[in-house]
């Protein structure tokens, strides 16, 4: 698990973090996270997810211009499918 928590006092925009995400091959996913999955087009198995810190945990997308969050988590299970020092580089 990989922590990003923001400065005490300040929070992460969602409508800077959406664009961000999506660039990096983040696919938003029906529980509400981020995935990147083993191909960057969204196909194939997940290899680490993308999570809200705080709760409840998940990114609600249709309102994501007003969501701020202090902090995000990157989390990899490994083994993984694919070259497992890759995923974890990629993380």
């Amino acid at each position: 698990i990989l922590h990003v928590d923001m400065p005490e006092g300040l929070k992460m925009a969602g409508s800077r973090l959406l664009p961000t995400v999506l660039s990096l091959g983040f696919k938003y996913s029906d529980e509400g996270f981020f995935n990147r999955h083993l191909e960057p087009s969204g196909n194939g198995p997940v290899l680490f997810r993308l999570v809200n810190m705080y709760n409840p945990g998940t990114f609600d997308i249709d309102n994501m211009e007003q969501f701020r969050t202090a902090g995000i988590s990157l989390f990899m299970t490994l083994p993984c499918e694919g070259d497992n020092l890759a995923a974890f580089n990629m993380l």
